[in-house]
């Protein structure tokens, strides 16, 4: 099973080398014998990569601890599923995972663009494929899954970190990849395009449903790593500025800048420079990203331990931004467009985002590095919460402004009194918020902005919408509502977009609601009861049960609001035999809108005389979630490229 492991990995390397070398000389030569014969080796080692991917999954399903990945990641007592799941768990198998990730989506991408991007396509398979190159070096030399113990192999496993065996972290690592692997092929689409010369957008159009899915993953992942973090990690929040959730934002952050670039190059022909270069960034942010999580150059519950490797992905992320701005400015008249008409047109607050993207994306960087960094130079500098929130709250209400205030501005030059009037109900509504939530008794200006704002986008959309399907009942004598959904069917890029913005409304609303959380410690004896803001606990006692892998402590609360019982709570703490001294904390959680009540068990007396539990109350939360969900929706109906109503109806009257 090693063996032939090895034998995959390092024929994956020669592939990819022999693969990007025939496609560049197919460039230069022009031969399509040469392409075609680039692109058959591509493909090949799509089914090479995905042969060592199921040789490692069927290494972990029959325990052959003979491999030092299979000995360090699994054991025979988890269950199979895990197990499986084991192939991202460390260092070796996420680069194996990778690396079939990226051979799967560039067969797919060329596959799929093989006559619309046929100019540059030998350009395409050449960046492609020396991105797997540099992948296929690490695994080679640094991240081999297939390394065999050259004594006798252990009988049993190490197993797992237990705060990876939840649902949560099965799904999150993937989704990531996808995101990151997704956003290599915008940047390919873009400089293959400028290393064939050619000055049409035809590369734009390809890459616009890459970089939404990637997008897309990005914050599916981002949002997974919340809830893991949530319910696992048992501290009461979802967000602490984590290095590796670090790393997966500041690329999501120009991903978004990305995709609103390339909307403008359609619209006006200009950004063309931001779109290539909000492309190349994302792509180096996700190298950046890697090098943080694999590197061991920062500090984090789930990043792997510190190797030399760091200084191999240094050097690429050079090689990259040389390269890549390079290119740039050797083809700067490629990227000429169109000039800004006016300061406030949509193109340009779509400019003044992706400025703000970019400062967001940097922040986070410096912020997230300023540690390691310092503690070569002298004294280490601690980075605080706190201060990621000081520098990044900021950035969020800008970006949120201009969500709010972009969809309402035309192109080119926008009419001043048609926008003071489509401004008119939108300012009403937010004015009216804030003044509301102030009388309720809510003095904090952070979030009675952001609610304010929020209001405010909610009302924008609404308003285009509702306008939107008045002037198809005046044209056409439809009903409101089938002209609504005419409406929204004949254009699902611009209202997927406005769901999506919707969504995000409602995540900072959940976000908001952070600044009123309260947290409360507290001892119990058999029995006692404690209030902690409207709720009452009673501790009711322990049941300790064992199985394979773990011995399960859950502890009995119920819930009592304004004197009636709401429920019973189990928060529990679980201690694995593999690692008795890494004990999980199971945190119970009773759901609403308004807010969840989160109680985590701590420790406990002898015959659970006594407990202490963590309570903490958090408002709006759950519209962090609920928002997801909704740029869920605008990504599906925006994504898709599902046939116009229209169409469909002309195609049914041709039928008949």
């Amino acid at each position: 099973m090693a063996q032939l492991g090895n034998i995959t990995i390092y024929l994956i390397l020669i592939l990819a080398t022999w693969s990007g070398a025939m496609a560049a000389i197919a460039a230069r030569r022009r031969s399509q014998r040469l392409l075609r014969g680039s692109i058959l080796l591509m493909h090949t080692l799509t089914a090479l990569s995905s042969l060592a991917m199921m040789l490692l999954v069927y290494a972990l399903v029959i325990s052959d601890f003979s491999i030092t990945y299979v000995q360090g990641h699994s054991s025979r007592a988890m269950p199979i599923f895990y197990r499986i799941t084991g192939v991202w768990a460390g260092m070796e198998g996420s680069m194996l995972t990778w690396v079939w990730s990226l051979a799967l989506v560039s067969s797919l991408a060329v596959h799929v663009n093989r006559e619309r991007l046929k100019p540059m396509l030998p350009h395409l398979v050449a960046v492609l494929m020396s991105v797997v190159v540099f992948f296929g070096v690490i695994m080679v030399l640094h991240s081999n899954p297939f390394l065999a113990y050259l004594t006798a192999a252990p009988t049993t496993g190490q197993g797992m970190n237990p705060l990876l065996q939840n649902p949560y972290m099965v799904t999150h690592p993937p989704a990531l990849y996808l995101g990151f692997v997704g956003l290599t092929i915008p940047f390919a689409f873009a400089f293959a395009s400028l290393l064939a010369g050619r000055r049409d957008d035809a590369w734009v159009r390809a890459a616009r449903p890459w970089g939404l899915w990637a997008w897309y993953f990005l914050a599916l992942g981002l949002v997974l790593g919340m809830l893991w973090a949530y319910e696992e990690l048992g501290w009461g929040g979802y967000w602490g500025w984590d290095p590796v959730e670090n790393a997966a934002f500041m690329p999501w952050l120009l991903a978004t800048a990305f995709l609103h670039s390339i909307i403008v190059v359609e619209r006006r022909q200009m950004l063309r420079a931001w779109s290539v270069i909000s492309a190349l960034l994302a792509f180096v942010m996700t190298i950046f990203g890697t090098f943080m999580t694999r590197s061991g150059f920062i500090s984090s519950v789930h990043a792997f331990a510190r190797s030399n490797i760091g200084y191999v992905f240094l050097v690429y992320i050079a090689v990259l931004l040389i390269g890549g701005f390079g290119i740039v400015i050797w083809r700067r008249r490629l990227l000429q467009g169109n000039y800004l008409q006016s300061w406030i047109s949509r193109e340009a607050f779509v400019l003044y985002s992706n400025w703000v993207f970019l400062l967001g994306s940097l922040a986070v960087m410096v912020l997230t590095v300023l540690p390691n960094i310092s503690e070569l130079f002298g004294d280490k500098i601690a980075i605080s919460i706190s201060m990621f929130i000081r520098y990044m709250v900021p950035i969020g209400l800008a970006l949120l402004g201009l969500t709010a205030v972009g969809p309402m501005l035309g192109w080119r030059r926008p009419a001043l009194r048609s926008l003071r009037r489509q401004l008119l109900i939108p300012l009403i509504t937010a004015i009216v918020t804030a003044v509301a939530i102030v009388v309720l008794g809510v003095r904090r200006f952070t979030p009675v902005l952001t609610w304010a704002l929020a209001s405010f986008l909610f009302s924008t959309i609404i308003q285009e919408l509702v306008r939107a399907a008045r002037m198809r009942v005046r044209a056409g004598g439809a009903g409101f509502l089938g002209a609504l959904m005419d409406q929204i069917a004949d254009n699902r890029r611009r209202y997927g977009g406005y769901i999506v913005h919707i969504g995000v409304a409602m995540m900072c609303i959940g976000f908001a609601g952070d600044a009123f959380k309260t947290k409360k410690d507290v001892v119990l004896k058999l029995g006692q009861r404690v209030t902690v803001g409207q709720y009452t606990l009673r501790y009711d006692g322990l049941n300790i049960q064992d199985d394979l892998q773990k011995t399960a402590i859950s502890a009995g609360v119920t819930i009592f609001e304004d004197g009636k019982s709401v429920g019973t709570m189990r928060p529990a703490r679980w201690v694995f035999f593999s690692r008795p001294k890494d004990p999980t904390s199971e945190v119970s959680i009773l759901r609403s809108v308004r807010e969840d009540l989160f109680v985590a068990l701590g420790g406990y007396g002898e015959g659970g005389a006594h407990a202490s539990f963590m309570v903490v109350i958090n408002p709006l939360v759950n519209w962090i979630w609920i928002g997801f969900l909704a740029m869920t929706l605008g990504a599906l109906v925006g994504g898709f490229p599902l046939p116009r109503r229209r169409q469909i109806a002309a195609a049914k009257g041709v039928g008949r």
